[in-house]
């Protein structure tokens, strides 16, 4: 199967320099912040959802 020599934001081809994120790749520096800002967003999302309040016990605290 060949590489896919593709933007993963935008789908343009590569040219001379590529910005890498682990297994992603992008064609150039706004494709690459675009896709930061999103992963971002989505970390704060998750960090929100799984908030404990304070003053509430925690469930993987020992029961006294």
């Amino acid at each position: 199967m060949p590489a896919i020599n593709k933007c993963d934001h935008c789908g343009r081809p590569f040219g001379m320099i590529r910005y890498r994120w682990w297994t992603q790749q992008y064609c150039r520096r706004v494709c690459y912040d675009i896709a930061a800002s999103q992963r971002e967003r989505i970390r704060t999302f998750l960090r929100k959802l799984v908030e404990v309040p304070e003053g509430k016990p925690s469930t993987s605290s020992p029961a006294q």
